[in-house]
């Protein structure tokens, strides 16, 4: 029998310290029986998912089409807590102190012994590298204050909402960003609507994307301001208007190219994007991040 282990709130501080977060598409972790094995972003990821899947017990609906949810298991996919959907932190925290007593009854029963902890390093986005020259954008969209509210929303997880996708570009789409000039260059339309489809989303409370023919109109210009060696700082400015049925995206873009941020008015509502009680317009905002290849 493995020891009783009680965690202080110090102890459990300390050690969420040192848990790594792990993110991936809930779509791969456990995908439909068509999805073809070449089309898995990592197939890693999918195989040890899987496995954690036939050590858990019934945790999620029949059917569903997402698995994102809140999991703790071992290397090998062993089950020791686990939570479909949301989890908030006081669950986050049982949950946490129920796998590690169950982790230290396991380990003495199977007499595991503490290895090194990997110093590899962590990608900082999903999917391959970047291609030698390409660009990868990482865009974060949130909900702006509105007035004296800081952080809108009817229901604690609405608040605190926000999503995180990623977009890449090839060396030849980006070598369009790059400016020469303090003049303003023009990027191409079909590369702002490439970027409008894929991050100018309501999604910060559900994936809700968009249908073909959705970008309305939109312009991006590129202007040097100052190079030092190899490196240039460049002004990004422009707008981009989407729409599709009632819901409607206007933003004012602007900001530099190692960080570049969208600001805009949303509004209406879809199946996806969690808006039933939040249809009028409102401020919410895209943050685009430079990875460079």
């Amino acid at each position: 029998m493995g020891r009783q282990v009680i965690w202080s709130d110090d102890e459990i501080q300390q050690l969420s310290r040192n848990f790594v977060c792990v993110l991936d598409e809930c779509f791969d972790l456990a995908p439909p029986p068509w999805l073809k094995t070449q089309w898995l972003a990592n197939p890693r990821s999918t195989a040890l998912f899987q496995q954690f899947i036939k050590n858990a017990p019934p945790l999620w609906p029949r059917n569903t089409s997402t698995h994102q949810g809140f999991y703790v298991m071992t290397a090998e996919g062993g089950y020791l807590a686990g939570n479909f959907g949301r989890t908030g932190r006081d669950q986050a925290e049982q949950l946490l102190r129920s796998s590690l007593a169950k982790f230290d009854q396991l380990a003495s029963q199977s007499g595991w012994k503490p290895k090194a902890v990997p110093t590899n390093p962590l990608p900082f986005s999903n999917g391959g590298p970047v291609p030698r020259g390409g660009l990868r954008l990482e865009a974060a969209t949130r909900d702006l204050p509105r007035g004296n509210e800081t952080r809108p929303g009817s229901q604690t997880w609405t608040k605190a909402a926000f999503n995180v996708n990623w977009i890449d570009f090839s060396p030849e789409e980006a070598r369009r960003f790059v400016a020469s000039n303090s003049q303003r260059q023009v990027i191409p339309k079909a590369m702002v609507e490439k970027l409008a489809m894929a991050t100018i989303r309501d999604n910060v409370r559900g994936q809700s994307g968009w249908k073909k023919g959705a970008f309305r109109d939109g312009e991006l210009y590129a202007e040097l301001l100052s190079q030092s060696g190899s490196t240039k700082q460049m002004r990004i400015s422009g707008f981009v208007i989407m729409s599709e049925g009632s819901r409607v995206l206007a933003t004012q873009v602007h900001g530099r190219a190692t960080f570049d941020e969208a600001a805009g008015q949303r509004q209406g509502a879809n199946q996806f994007n969690a808006r039933g009680d939040d249809q009028a317009a409102a401020p919410m905002g895209v943050a685009w991040r430079l990875y460079k290849g």
